[in-house]
């Protein structure tokens, strides 16, 4: 695809420094629309969203709030200690768009900017979540090499909220591409079983469990599905 072919689109959005302003420059493809980064930096720190690593955040989401007892604890004092319209608001905004994050995941309905917009939000708070909460712990509780992975998902997660605070994370940032189900299925028991392990096998705390769940949808889900229907049209 050559350099012309692209279109770029220069955020002017509160450009304070190098770092934000070669997140915020993005190229839009020509084929579908969906908007990416020019910086080889922003790159790395870019999420790519579709429908199936959202839908996976979605379950994960589901079985931490099922199967930690310590969490159910925490939103629960959480929501009855202090109310707040906003973080009620915040809080079924969440569910609601987890919902619809999985809806889409196994429907060929097409996703409404609106739709789009509430799932790559829903993402970014899982992702920012899982970023900057699991790369803390993972640095507080390393005194090795393994803390660069920490400080490294704490910059995932800074990014992320600078990109969506910014809006150049929007509908265009989201592929209308349908998730085949063979792949769908297979990444839904993986994450399951995924979570199920490091929960029961390893006792890890439910925030590694979750960034690590966090992790495969974002980098993994994808290169199976692709494996899948590779092998299935062999």
């Amino acid at each position: 695809m050559t350099k012309a072919k692209h279109r770029t689109k220069h955020n002017t959005t509160s450009k304070r420094n190098r770092f934000e302003a070669a997140l915020l420059t993005t190229v839009e493809l020509p084929t579908d629309g969906v908007q990416r980064p020019e910086h080889w930096l922003a790159k790395l720190l870019w999420p790519e969203f579709e429908e199936l690593p959202v839908g996976l955040m979605s379950i994960t989401l589901i079985l931490m709030l099922a199967l930690e007892k310590d969490l159910q604890m925490f939103v629960m004092e959480t929501l009855a200690g202090s109310f707040s319209p906003l973080l009620v608001i915040l809080f079924f905004n969440l569910i609601a768009f987890g919902i619809l994050a999985l809806y889409h995941v196994f429907s060929k309905a097409p996703k409404s900017d609106l739709e789009k917009r509430g799932m790559i939000g829903f993402a970014v708070v899982c992702c920012a979540t899982s970023g900057l909460l699991g790369g803390y712990r993972l640095y507080l509780e390393q005194s090795s090499w393994l803390q660069l992975f920490g400080i490294w998902n704490v910059l995932q997660g800074v990014s992320l909220v600078i990109l969506f605070q910014t809006k150049a994370l929007n509908e265009k940032s989201m592929s209308d591409q349908n998730a085949p189900l063979a792949g769908t299925i297979a990444n839904f028991i993986l994450v399951g079983s995924l979570y199920v392990i490091l929960k029961y096998g390893f006792n890890l705390h439910y925030i590694d469990n979750f960034s690590i769940c966090v992790a495969y949808a974002m980098s993994v889900s994808l290169w199976v599905c692709d494996y899948i229907y590779s092998n299935n049209r062999e």
